[in-house]
C-alpha cells in the first residue's frame, strides 16, 4: 500500500452500498467489500464513494455515478497538475 499512499496523484475507490442486495449476501460479501474498499481508500489516501443502489458491480449497476465520480477526480487532477 506504501507507493499507493505516496504517490501524488488523486485517489479514488469505488463500492456498492449493498443496500440492495439481501440481508445474508450483503452480511456475508458486502460488509466485507465495503471494509476493504474503507481499508484501502484509509491508507492510501484515496476518496471513497460508495454508489447507492450498487452491490458489486457499481460501474454496471450506477453508471452515471461511477462515471461522475470518474471525471471529478479527473478534472482534480488535471487542476492539480496545472497548479503545480
Amino acid at each position: 500500500m506504501e507507493p499507493l499512499a505516496s504517490a501524488t496523484w488523486p485517489k479514488l475507490v469505488i463500492t456498492g452500498s449493498w443496500d440492495t442486495a439481501s440481508r445474508e449476501y450483503r452480511a456475508w460479501v458486502g460488509e466485507a467489500m465495503m471494509a476493504c474498499g474503507r481499508i484501502v481508500a484509509e491508507r492510501t489516501g484515496a476518496t471513497l464513494v460508495r454508489v447507492p443502489g450498487a452491490a458489486h458491480e457499481p460501474h454496471r449497476e450506477q453508471p452515471a455515478v461511477v462515471n461522475a465520480a470518474l471525471r471529478d477526480i479527473w478534472d482534480r487532477a488535471r487542476t492539480e497538475a496545472s497548479a503545480g
